[in-house]
């Protein structure tokens, strides 16, 4: 589980992080607020080839007064998922949205919902992680 994480990889990461969650190898869980800039951070790597980073494993995003789950594979969730990750957030806020005060009291906003919840079950949940879009296998 992370909290406020920025972007972490390539698509190469992506794509050999989504096979290892596949075979239940890594579960992993991102949480972020809604308006925190630094989930959106670095958009792309600074070496000479510049390529976009990602990010993995199922997000938790929080609002005041509700969540939603997604997942890099979820149908349909791309173009939305790139919208909401866009550097187009309130940085002047950064410092609200980005503080572990602000991550907590919005989890106890929705602790009745989310405590009947677990990584196993949302991995089941096709709807959420999605079909596959690229395997690494044969």
């Amino acid at each position: 589980i992370s909290y406020a994480s920025p972007f972490v990889g390539t698509d190469g990461f992506r794509t050999a992080f989504t096979l290892l969650e596949q075979m239940g190898h890594i579960r992993y869980l991102r949480v972020n607020n809604d308006a925190d800039t630094v989930p959106t951070i670095p958009p792309f790597s600074l070496g000479w080839k510049k390529r976009l980073y990602k990010h993995v494993g199922i997000n938790l995003r929080l609002y005041d007064d509700s969540f939603i789950l997604s997942h890099p594979n979820s149908n349909g969730w791309g173009f939305v998922n790139a919208v909401r990750n866009s550097v187009l957030k309130p940085v002047w806020s950064v410092l609200t949205y980005h503080s572990l005060q602000t991550h907590e009291d919005r989890m106890d906003a929705q602790k009745e919902r989310l405590q009947h919840m677990n990584l196993d079950d949302l991995y089941a949940n096709e709807e959420l992680f999605g079909t596959p879009k690229t395997s690494l296998c044969g």
